[in-house]
């Protein structure tokens, strides 16, 4: 009875953890290019504990028009190439922006990287001209060609992590493919691939299972507390 009562209480706190990505997926529906996580359990041999897993879905999310020219939906595979803290950051997200310098930049101030690194969309006064991005991802300023946008894909998503921001890096056994013909969108910007209805689903599953797992406790309880008790008497 005490092995039932530790797995159950082993169960209970994979639960909490599971309900907790689940409520940050719900938390980020309306976040660009947002890729859910999907936990799940499964009992080790000759363990009481459960292990808990966690995967990305990296599902096309729906694109949604803006008509901002600096915002970039992908579609199907590839990454945006950012840069944080001197190294490669990879990311869904297209809303971009230009800096004070002209500077193309991610909406949290990162570098927007291109075949030949950070992308200037200045005109030398750091005026911008009129930008146009095609499918393949190369820009043009007022009809003169200054650059490709990085564009990034691999081999394995299991091999990425997120990192916060909407951004995520990869394993060193990854290495980055760069894409020569991607399938980019002017003025559209991919939306989160969660499933409201769905995650509220698991959530509520999630909720009741851990109500069941705690009244099974308090009756194991009860009766180990009878049982002591009746034990005493004699």
């Amino acid at each position: 009875m005490r092995i039932d009562l530790e797995r159950l209480k082993n169960t209970m706190t994979a639960q909490v953890y599971k309900n907790n990505i689940t409520a940050n997926n719900l938390a980020n529906i309306n976040t660009t290019g947002y890729k859910k996580d999907v936990a799940f359990s499964q009992l080790v041999k000759n363990s009481i504990n459960p292990k808990v897993e966690v995967k990305t879905n990296f599902s096309q999310g729906q694109l949604e028009t803006t008509d901002n020219p600096l915002d970039i939906a992908i579609r199907g595979r590839g990454f945006f190439t950012v840069l944080k803290d001197g190294r490669e950051f990879y990311t869904r997200n297209g809303h971009f922006n230009v800096s004070s310098n002209g500077i193309l930049q991610t909406s949290d101030g990162l570098p927007v990287l291109g075949d030949g690194g950070e992308i200037n969309l200045s005109q030398g006064d750091f005026t911008v001209g009129d930008v146009l991005i095609s499918d393949h991802g190369e820009i043009y300023i007022d009809g003169d060609y200054v650059g490709n946008l990085k564009i990034v894909d691999f081999n394995d998503y299991n091999g990425l992590q997120k990192r916060g921001e909407n951004l995520f890096t990869a394993d060193a056994r990854l290495v980055p493919e760069v894409l020569d013909e991607p399938d980019l969108q002017q003025g559209k910007l991919e939306g989160s691939n969660v499933n409201p209805l769905q995650e509220m689903v698991k959530l509520i599953e999630l909720q009741r299972n851990f109500e069941s797992s705690q009244r099974a406790i308090s009756t194991i309880d009860r009766a180990e507390g009878k049982a002591a008790n009746e034990i005493s008497r004699y």
